[in-house]
């Protein structure tokens, strides 16, 4: 159940994070993974 909520979490999350001048492109997974561990 929680890894089928992580995977909701980074498909919903991805393309705000990836398309926000305010994260470095380098980060982008990083601030993924960080979201998706907030619901654990």
């Amino acid at each position: 159940m929680l890894e089928n909520l992580n995977q909701l979490v980074r498909e919903n999350v991805q393309d705000t994070v990836v398309n926000n001048s305010e994260v470095p492109n380098e980060q982008n997974e990083e601030v993924i993974q960080a979201a998706s561990l907030r619901i654990s």
